[in-house]
């Protein structure tokens, strides 16, 4: 399982840096089940993963519950 969260979080920074290279000047803020939809996981696991990019300082917690914003 922890190499299934790291591959994850791996996905969720590229995403993110997709994202930011599409729309510059905004930040990217994704929800733990819009994310777990669009990368066809479980909120769980998703969730675990943003945790991981938290300890790494990689996304920070939104004002919004469930909501993180990835600093890319």
């Amino acid at each position: 399982m922890e190499r299934e969260v790291k591959a994850v979080a791996t996905r969720i920074s590229a995403y993110g840096q997709n994202v930011h290279k599409r729309f510059p000047s905004g930040d990217v803020v994704v929800g733990e089940r819009d994310l777990a939809e669009q990368l066809r996981k479980k909120p769980a696991i998703v969730a675990t993963a943003l945790n991981v990019l938290l300890s790494e300082r990689r996304v920070q917690k939104s004002a919004l519950d469930g909501y993180w914003k990835l600093n890319v």
